[in-house]
């Protein structure tokens, strides 16, 4: 399902076989607090104010969760048979998506048509390509991780997954597993 490089992108030590945008997208992920943290060496005291609060967590932040375990997925124009979601309600889009098509449904960082990164969430073909659900054309770069789509699920309410902002940071505390069958 995932185009190249097959590795995790943690692992890879070279751009070669990324385009332009994966590797912008690489070094935006990059750049946030929280995979800087996990560059410092311990005890550096930079490293810590910005580890504070993720002492009990396998990863310091969503950014080090997809540089570890995310996966590139190849964009593609989206099939008729599927329709597109308001704009700005990604994780929702996707998740009615993923319900209704029985498709997986997956969370990440993508880089729009227009240039902006962004938290992002969209399905995947039986072939593991994006079914962009929200945004009007396909995006350059996607990279992300495959979640079961209960997880987005609280109460009566779609909520993002990668979100340790809005309190649960269940998913960084633990070295992640892959998905479970949806």
């Amino acid at each position: 399902m995932p185009i190249t490089p097959t590795l995790n992108v943690a692992e890879a030590t070279t751009d070669i076989g990324l385009n332009e945008s994966q590797r912008r997208l690489i070094r935006y992920l990059r750049c946030g607090k929280a995979y800087i943290a996990t560059a410092l060496m311990a005890g550096d005291a930079n490293g810590e104010a910005w580890a504070g609060g993720r002492r009990d967590c396998h990863y310091l932040g969503v950014e080090d969760f997809l540089l570890q375990e995310g996966k590139w997925f190849e964009p593609q124009p989206l099939p008729c048979r599927f329709r597109r979601g308001s704009l700005r309600q990604c994780f929702l889009n996707a998740y009615c998506s993923a319900i209704e098509h029985n498709l997986p449904y997956v969370e990440g960082y993508a880089i729009a048509e227009t240039g902006g990164e962004a938290h992002h969430a969209w399905c995947l073909d039986e072939r593991g390509r994006v079914l962009e659900v929200t945004w009007k054309a396909s995006g350059l770069a996607y990279l992300g991780v495959v979640f079961p789509p209960k997880l987005a699920l609280q109460g009566k309410y779609v909520v993002p997954i990668l979100a340790p902002s809005a309190g649960d940071d269940s998913i960084l505390r633990h070295k992640w597993k892959d998905a479970a069958p949806r």
